[in-house]
């Protein structure tokens, strides 16, 4: 099996892995993609303990074998999780995702003890959960919104009544979903007291709602092994992104470089980080009138790219691959070659789209976009 500097867990579609391979095979290192998505129906893992040795490969639905050991820095951008064969009973299908499930999480945390992994899968599925966020940014020192998190309706009730301003109603994952051939996002919502004064329908599940922060603008601030960048949205300026800026696809909120994070803010990221043992992740943050910086959430495989679509003057794809190569010993060519990359340049290439098109095609089967059941979709 081949040797290679960096794999990237991720789906042959996803246009963060497409720029990354391409800016990790233009300043020539070797990649490998490892997609976990046909697992156990159309590939196979193995892992193998002999003789004090232990290997660990999978069998790509492509034809390629992927020695996941082999590569001194592992990508996991958003790693699949098995699909079980449909044609399984309900009652198999149970015991048989359990099972894959089980194995595929203890292979990775075999993986992430002996790699680089950014960020370490165990860790990550810690660090994604809501609750757990807030209390540790709290801990560290950030500012974040009146929350409760909740299904009693009595509860939900008063704090709606204690409440001055607008409350807003958010998932706990950013959810996705198809119907009907319709493509649907969750965003974060406004309600008031009289949309929820007589539901009872609270019960049904858990739901976090939390007191409206009057805006003047937005951050995403991105921590990169240490290294903090934050860009300024100016989420105010136009009506559809007052309250949720991710319904913004069309550039026009045009990021900035923002050189006024406190420095207590940024060394509360610091311990937050280091606390959660990740080295990536996409913060955001809301800057009030009185000049707090408000905590919302840290996405730990958060979208960073449309930062430098919607800006070219920002070279956040150089930056990026400058932080996943940290450990590989480049030279001073691959290094000059690395202060060259933008993004635009890989979205523009033509042959580049039909280059990864290519290896989306030998996978065989129709494309799940990211797992749209099993897998929260994150900005």
């Amino acid at each position: 099996m081949l040797q290679h500097d960096v794999i990237i867990l991720s789906s042959p579609e996803d246009v963060h892995y497409r720029a990354v391979d391409w800016a990790l095979r233009r300043i020539g290192l070797r990649t490998a993609l490892h997609y976990g998505n046909c697992f156990p129906q159309d590939e196979t893992q193995t892992v193998l303990f002999e003789s004090h040795h232990t290997t660990y490969y999978g069998k790509e639905r492509n034809g390629a074998t992927v020695d996941l050991l082999s590569a001194p820095v592992v990508w996991y951008r958003r790693g699949h999780w098995p699909i079980l064969n449909e044609n399984l009973s309900d009652a198999d299908k149970f015991a048989a995702k359990r099972e894959a499930e089980m194995f595929v999480g203890g292979a990775r945390s075999i993986a992430a003890t002996s790699q680089r992994w950014i960020n370490d899968p165990d860790r990550e599925f810690v660090a994604n959960r809501k609750p757990y966020q807030l209390d540790i940014a709290q801990r560290m020192g950030l500012v974040i919104p009146r929350t409760i998190m909740s299904n009693d309706p009595l509860e939900i009730r008063a704090f709606f009544a204690n409440t001055t301003g607008d409350v807003i109603l958010k998932p706990f994952h950013a959810m996705q979903w198809l119907q009907d051939q319709t493509h649907y996002v969750q965003f974060a919502k406004k309600l008031k007291f009289e949309d929820i004064e007589y539901s009872e329908d609270l019960r049904l599940t858990g739901h976090i709602f939390q007191e409206y922060v009057e805006k003047l603008y937005e951050l995403r601030v991105f921590y990169f092994g240490g290294k903090i960048l934050s860009f300024k949205l100016n989420t105010q300026d136009f009506s559809k992104t007052k309250t949720d800026w991710r319904i913004s696809t069309d550039g026009s909120l045009r990021p900035e470089y923002y050189n006024y994070l406190p420095e207590k803010t940024q060394i509360a990221i610091t311990k937050y980080m280091i606390h959660m043992g990740l080295e990536f992740g996409a913060f955001d943050f809301i800057v009030n009138a009185v000049g707090d910086y408000v905590f919302l959430e840290c996405n730990v495989s958060g979208q960073f790219f449309f930062i430098e679509e919607w800006n070219p003057n920002i070279q956040l794809l150089s930056e990026f691959v400058r932080f996943l190569t940290s450990n590989i010993n480049l030279t001073q060519d691959q290094q000059r070659e690395i202060d060259r990359l933008h993004y635009l340049d890989f979205y523009h290439s033509r042959e580049t789209g039909a280059y990864y098109n290519a290896i989306s095609d030998l996978y065989g089967r129709p494309f799940v976009s990211r797992n749209l059941h099993q897998e929260q979709a994150q900005t």
